[in-house]
């Protein structure tokens, strides 16, 4: 077992009023097996790229208690929750724009999920795919931790 410290802070003044969120000193500290997976290509305009397979029998990790990802091109990241075929394929895409870093501290997700709350499934996140949208040759990196 190891500690994964992820620091998150954010700070604005906006007409004379300050607004602070998070802590440059104490950290969320993640409880984690000390097992990643790093990913760092450079990537075509666009071209799509599987990053992780929780579910493929060669992956080093099966799931991940963090995930970082940073481009210096906007990105598309695909997230695909049940990929294994136990619930229900759900498929989910955000947008990472350039040199602005993307951090989920867990892969859980919901499959079957309606709107409203009104019903589905806990699930975990089974594959990530990134895509370049920007034009450019992109330079991506990803570091998964479990």
């Amino acid at each position: 077992m190891a500690t994964l410290n992820v620091y998150q802070h954010f700070y604005m003044t906006i007409s004379g009023d300050t607004v602070a969120r998070g802590s440059r000193s104490a950290p969320t500290a993640i409880t984690v097996d000390g097992q990643k997976k790093e990913w760092n290509r450079s990537l075509a305009t666009a071209t799509t790229a599987l990053v992780w397979d929780g579910t493929a029998t060669d992956e080093p990790l099966s799931n991940f208690d963090f995930l970082y990802i940073k481009s210096d091109q906007d990105l598309l990241v695909e997230f695909t929750c049940d990929k294994g075929a136990e619930v229900g394929t759900v498929v989910f895409a955000r947008k990472v724009l350039a040199s602005e870093p993307m951090m989920i501290l867990h892969d859980d997700a919901m499959a079957n999920y309606t709107a409203a709350f009104a019903t589905g499934t806990a699930d975990v996140i089974d594959r990530i795919r990134v895509r370049n949208t920007s034009g450019s040759t992109a330079v991506v990196d990803v570091v998964l931790v479990t």
